[in-house]
């Protein structure tokens, strides 16, 4: 029984030469063939996500300058401490602020409490000291920026065209008043002064006087 002669022309496209052939290199020309196909094939798929990604980005919206500086200014503002104004200091840190006034020498703030305290009085003479309360931290810091603090107490916390009338409770604290005001010498005169409403006026509208209250 003879051999079977391979089939070299289903082995070997035609055209290859007799040294090609024997190296076998038309085999490694087929299966560099392959590789380079699959690489191809990958590469337009490369090439497909690539174009993809180009089209999202293109189509994705696009923030204006103002956006990006408001992003990085908040981002900014949320690392650092917060840095308090000079009235936010003074309210929050409870001492005796002088000030220019003709009537006003010095006030306190104290925030636990809201209360305001005041002292009044003028050049060459004793102060007096007045507490009002409540009286809210942003309200205070207002006082301490008023360029006129005595417009300012008129404005929120006394009652204009009244002696007695207010906008805010207030507490006669010490001073001279204790003497020269004959409402605050006795007990009697105190708890009648104690009676006057935020008006400042009785109940037939009148403005109270001080001589009504001694």
């Amino acid at each position: 029984m003879g051999r079977s002669r391979p089939d070299h022309a289903a082995r070997y496209p035609p055209g290859m030469g007799l040294f090609d052939r024997i190296l076998g290199r038309g085999k490694k020309r087929d299966d560099r063939t392959a590789a380079e196909a699959r690489l191809d094939l990958l590469a337009g798929r490369d090439r497909a996500a690539t174009a993809g990604e180009r089209e999202r980005l293109r189509n994705r919206p696009r923030s204006t300058a103002e956006e990006r500086l408001n992003r990085f200014a908040e981002a900014d503002r949320a690392e650092r401490p917060r840095l308090l104004s000079e009235a936010e200091a003074w309210a929050l840190a409870g001492g005796w602020q002088p000030v220019s006034s003709s009537n006003v020498v010095a006030i306190l703030y104290e925030a636990d409490d809201e209360r305001l305290l005041i002292e009044y009085g003028k050049a060459g003479k004793p102060s007096s000291f007045y507490a009002y309360q409540p009286v809210p931290l942003a309200m205070a810091m207002s006082l301490y920026d008023a360029p006129s603090k005595g417009t300012w107490v008129w404005d929120n916390l006394r009652l204009r065209g009244t002696v007695f009338g207010y906008k805010v409770p207030y507490v006669f604290l010490s001073g001279p008043s204790a003497a020269r005001r004959k409402w605050h010498r006795t007990q009697e005169s105190r708890a009648r002064h104690g009676r006057i409403g935020p008006s400042g006026r009785n109940d037939a509208g009148e403005v109270i006087q001080p001589e009504d209250v001694w």
